[in-house]
């Protein structure tokens, strides 16, 4: 589809003055208060414990431990498990794996059988 220009439409331009904004961000820093100076070292310094960062790395205020992650241990400690739940029985899961191992298998049977039909039919 191809654009076309409706002559009954009158042009209008819209614009900013580029200088008034500028002047106005610049009468707003200057009304602004200072920042605070930026330090190269903080002074008085203390790790919050919780968040290593890396001047804790660097002072040495901070001694860095990794652990194993193991998200299955913390579930069982965040829910109480109820005593009156039965023991989880696989026997369904399993019947389905066979299921679908069978499945699988005569499906790569009945495709080997119409390779060979087509096969016959072409000669």
């Amino acid at each position: 589809m191809s654009a076309s220009h409706d002559k009954t439409q009158k042009v209008t331009f819209v614009y900013s003055n580029l200088y008034e904004l500028y002047r106005r961000g610049k009468d707003a820093a200057v009304a602004s208060p200072d920042p605070a100076p930026v330090l190269s070292e903080p002074i008085g310094f203390q790790s919050s414990g919780n968040v290593l960062k890396a001047q804790d790395l660097r002072t040495g205020a901070a001694t860095a431990k990794v652990e194993a992650y193991a998200p299955a241990e913390f579930i069982g400690k965040r829910v109480a498990k109820p005593d009156f739940l039965p023991p989880r029985d696989t026997a369904a899961i399993d019947s389905l794996k066979k299921n679908l191992e069978q499945l699988n298998d005569l499906h790569s049977r009945l495709r080997f059988m119409l390779q060979e039909l087509e096969d016959l039919v072409k000669e």
